[in-house]
């Protein structure tokens, strides 16, 4: 197709170079040959430098997207880093080994033994005294520290694990009657709690 249009373009310039000069023609016939010989090469070239642009623009495009995606990646990483950082450090959890490191809560219900238990030996070597802030756990170490808050009244104490108990699977833990009165449960003896763990 090509051939048959550069044979009609060539007899038609050569037409109207009998209407020129002779130096006229002969420029001309220069100009018609360097014209047929570049669009000969477009036409054999034309299509590789096409795809080849494509193939530029599109491995750009490519790029471009790639690297907005792993920009929109380290976004959303940092943005869940920093919202996870923020993220208070209280676990709720449940079971009788609830409270394994500082910041572990448990809601459960607890009980409180008082005067009748005084001087007698706890578990962890020293004497019962019901007005200090102590308490009974199954499980935590001697010395923890555990922060209560009576679940009705909003109260709170801390008291410090000296003895093992309660015997009572309904019960997470026993405090002093002292820690009682503390957070208004003494005249319920058994109430709703929040535990937290302060220190292990």
């Amino acid at each position: 197709m090509q051939r048959i249009f550069l044979t009609a373009l060539t007899a038609l310039f050569g037409l109207s170079l009998l209407a020129l000069p002779a130096q006229a023609r002969n420029h001309a016939h220069d100009l018609v040959q360097a014209d047929s010989t570049l669009f000969a090469d477009s036409g054999r070239h034309g299509t590789a430098k096409g795809s080849r642009v494509k193939v530029t623009t599109q491995s750009k495009a490519r790029h471009h997207g790639e690297a907005k995606h792993h920009g929109d990646a380290k976004h959303h990483g940092d943005h869940h880093a920093s919202h996870h950082h923020g993220e208070p450090t209280h676990r709720e959890r449940t079971g009788e080994h609830a409270l394994q490191h500082v910041g572990d809560v448990q809601h459960c219900r607890a009980a409180w033994y008082g005067a009748e238990h005084s001087q007698k030996r706890t578990s962890d070597g020293g004497y019962f005294d019901h007005n200090a802030m102590t308490a009974a756990h199954r499980t935590l170490p001697f010395g923890s520290v555990v922060k209560v808050t009576n679940m009705r009244t909003g109260k709170t104490v801390n008291v410090r694990v000296t003895d093992r108990g309660p015997t009572s699977r309904k019960l997470c833990i026993d405090i002093s009657s002292g820690a009682a009165h503390k957070i208004g449960m003494y005249h319920e003896g058994i109430g709703n709690v929040r535990l937290e763990l302060v220190k292990r």
